[in-house]
């Protein structure tokens, strides 16, 4: 297994495993592990259109982060974030990109929960993405202080 696997996240209970490159039959699998037993479920049920023209080899997702009630997912090559219900696995996508945007690949290399929104940390993008976990809203920021990398 190599790249398996571009992060983890833990959801008060269980700990979640977030996939990165799929398998030689070509499938990625998010994983929950119950940390007192070790037991493992994997989830696959992905939302249409996720993995759209991603190959066995590309980076679907790089990082999550768990809102109080939903793990989401960062997309790396992946065409949306995916918000995962953590009591049954069930997946949504958001991909309602904020005006003037166009996700790449390679977009995004985690994320970051403030309490009230999620943030997606831009890789090779130009903004930072906050979505409202309430309706999926998303907002972009490209303000960058003069001398940053982006700039």
């Amino acid at each position: 297994m190599s790249n398996a696997f571009a992060g983890g996240v833990y959801d008060g209970t269980n700990v979640w495993m977030i996939p990165h490159e799929g398998s030689s039959a070509g499938t990625r699998v998010l994983v929950r592990i119950n940390p007192s037993t070790g037991a493992m479920t994997g989830y696959s049920n992905w939302p249409s259109g996720t993995l759209s023209g991603v190959s066995s080899t590309d980076q679907a997702f790089n990082g999550g982060v768990f809102d109080g009630t939903y793990l989401w997912l960062m997309p790396y090559d992946a065409t949306s974030a995916v918000r995962v219900n953590i009591n049954d696995g069930t997946m949504s996508s958001y991909n309602n990109w904020p005006s003037g945007f166009s996700k790449n690949n390679n977009a995004f290399v985690g994320g970051i929960f403030d309490g009230t929104y999620v943030w997606m940390i831009p890789h090779e993008e130009d903004r930072v993405i906050r979505i409202n976990p309430s309706n999926g809203a998303m907002t972009g920021y490209n303000s960058w202080p003069y001398g940053s990398i982006v700039t």
